[in-house]
């Protein structure tokens, strides 16, 4: 395994995301590796997060010896990711402004963040006489063909570290993207049901709107994936399920006999998301359970294609039915009835 006596920093580790992640390596056994490093510069997160990973630590019988480790550091500021860097093999970069409306609000800031993070990891890394061996970027379905400030960063994040193979030679960088994960910090999920069980209507902002969903534990082994078969430039996307958000909400208003209301689209929005676009899908490939885009330089000819010349992955292509997103939501134990705790 990849990831066997590695030292990983996970940048922005606090998220839903970095702690799911942090709590899978605990799984590992005598294939984990030897410290994580979580970066972040909230440290009340840091402290909740290392309470539940001592707590965790405490009821694994054979706990793998891992050592954790905390670091105060902002993205903004790339003399605190050069340091943090320093003896770390993997690089996970999760940090990220992703409020699409709140980012559209304050586009400069989510630039500073999620633009000049990435840029600043890149320029450490260049400068570090031993950089990492590998970076995987978190990015987002919005960053295929984006409409909003949070989908035009996040596109930005890729292209730099596609770019970055180019400087960075000892360094290897890959992304992977995803849609919405199911139980994250801001998801609508969480929304959903904080609206049902104060008795509000569960409003939804179009009545056609489909948005792709996986779990935590799907996105976290998408990035296990990357690690361990991305190469240089290219982008991860799993192979996952597209929902209509009112058959979501519909579940949910069923259980806490609710209605679901309708609000209209806010700023950035789309109705549908695409994950590959059609000039993408050109220089795709597949694996199992995964697609993976290839940089611009590495196009495949049209001869050589897996899809169709129009094929596109977007979430109207086949969301599921009613039924099915019933018994999705109930198997993940992600109805009002499972009263499930949402993640930091």
């Amino acid at each position: 395994m990849i990831l066997k006596d590695s030292a990983v920093l996970v940048i922005g580790g606090t998220g839903s995301l970095g702690s799911a992640f942090l709590k899978r390596l605990l799984s590992f056994g005598p294939d984990a590796p030897s410290s994580v490093t979580v970066f972040s510069r909230d440290e009340a997160k840091q402290t909740k997060l290392k309470e539940q990973i001592d707590e965790l630590l405490r009821n694994i019988q054979s706990p793998p010896n891992i050592q954790f480790k905390f670091r105060l550091g902002d993205v903004r500021d790339q003399d605190s990711l050069y340091t943090a860097i320093t003896g770390h093999d993997i690089v996970i970069h999760a940090a990220a402004l992703k409020q699409v409306d709140r980012c559209e609000h304050f586009p400069d800031q989510v630039v500073k963040t999620n633009i000049n993070g990435a840029m600043n990891l890149v320029s450490a890394i260049e400068k570090h006489p031993s950089p990492p061996s590998l970076v995987v970027g978190i990015s987002t379905d919005k960053a295929c063909l984006p409409v909003n400030a949070m989908g035009i960063t996040k596109a930005m994040q890729e292209k730099i570290f596609i770019a970055a193979n180019s400087r960075c030679l000892k360094t290897r960088f890959v992304s992977v993207r995803y849609g919405n994960v199911l139980a994250s910090r801001g998801s609508v999920v969480p929304l959903f049901h904080r609206q049902a069980r104060e008795g509000r209507d569960i409003t939804v902002t179009h009545a056609n709107c489909t948005r792709f969903f996986l779990t935590l534990g799907e996105a976290v082994e998408t990035i296990l994936h990357a690690i361990a078969h991305g190469k240089n430039g290219e982008i991860v996307v799993p192979k996952i399920r597209s929902f209509h958000m009112i058959n979501i909400a519909k579940s949910l208003a069923k259980e806490a006999d609710v209605a679901v209301r309708i609000i209209g689209m806010r700023g950035g929005e789309k109705i549908h998301e695409t994950l590959i676009s059609n000039q993408e899908a050109r220089r795709m490939r597949k694996e199992a359970g995964y697609y993976i885009i290839k940089p611009e330089n590495r196009s495949t000819p049209p001869e050589d294609s897996e899809v169709s010349a129009a094929w596109e992955f977007t979430s109207d292509l086949e969301p599921l039915s009613e039924g099915e997103t019933d018994h999705f939501l109930a198997e993940n134990k992600m109805t009002l009835e499972d009263t499930p705790v949402f993640d930091l």
